[in-house]
């Protein structure tokens, strides 16, 4: 091997040896930067306004809006991970209160927590597909800043958040009671006409 050759090759490798160690720096520095997840906020502030967010429903490519829907409309948000077993408990609950939920006038908007080919794969078939709506990172960020899933908001038709947690909270069962009273009043008025 000769000299030069030799030489070309140690500056090559003191070249990687600096790069290496500045994007290991640049690394810690973002690191150090990132907040750790009990630091971020548990959800948004109860009882303030709803920050205004739009997404795109996945069965029909249509742009949905926060600030778009109707100024009587209550929305719930559920945000759902293929990943996550309870997520997975909680799809049948839910389909069974499609009905009365359309008949309440409230918009259902499911946020998948995955990019859209998965959301596809876990709810495509289901007759939820028609509610999941995908947002982008930070609007998922600004939403659920911890990623929780299954986890709700309540916005009611002043755009205000007056209820967030995991589903199954006291809320969330309330909400769930009310459902299937409601189911249970449409069922009684379908009997009675027949």
């Amino acid at each position: 091997m000769t000299n030069s050759l030799l030489g070309l090759l140690v500056f090559i490798l003191l070249i990687a040896v600096t790069l290496n160690f500045f994007l290991t720096l640049r690394i810690a520095s973002i690191v150090r930067e990132t907040p750790e997840p009990q630091d971020l906020p548990f959800t948004l502030d109860l009882d303030t306004p709803a920050p205004p967010f739009f997404g795109k429903k996945l069965m029909s490519g249509t742009v949905v809006s926060s600030e778009a829907v109707a100024s009587d409309t209550s929305m719930v948000l559920v945000f759902l991970s293929s990943g996550c077993g309870d997520c997975r408990k909680k799809l049948p609950e839910l389909v069974q209160i499609l009905p009365a939920v359309r008949h309440a006038g409230i918009e259902l908007l499911i946020v998948g927590m995955e990019d859209e080919k998965g959301v596809r794969n876990f709810l495509g078939a289901t007759p939820l597909f028609e509610h999941v709506v995908v947002v982008d990172k930070k609007t998922k960020k600004i939403l659920n800043p911890r990623n929780g899933s299954p986890f709700y908001i309540f916005i009611d038709h002043q755009k205000i958040v007056k209820a967030s947690n995991f589903v199954g909270d006291g809320n969330w069962q309330t909400f769930m009671e009310q459902m299937h009273e409601l189911s249970l009043e449409m069922a009684a008025k379908v009997e009675h006409e027949v």
